[in-house]
């Protein structure tokens, strides 16, 4: 009776070790990176610099319009 449960145990076992392995590996070796500096876009008759105002976009205050508008 032991012996019947004991092989599905051994794979579940063996199946989580595998995804902790897994999910630990995957979160150790991500790279998330992040820009620091401006972009800056550059042409042979004038130089573009973008800047970005806020980090997150707002909809506090928003409303659905009408496609023609």
């Amino acid at each position: 009776m032991r012996l019947r449960y004991s092989v599905p145990l051994t794979v579940i076992a063996v199946m989580f070790v595998i995804t902790v392995f897994i999910g630990s590996s995957y979160s150790l070796w991500q790279y998330n990176g992040a820009q620091t500096t401006p972009n800056v876009i550059k042409t042979g008759c004038f130089e573009l610099e973008f800047q970005e105002q806020s980090g997150n976009i707002s909809l506090t205050n928003s409303y659905p319009i009408a496609d023609e508008k």
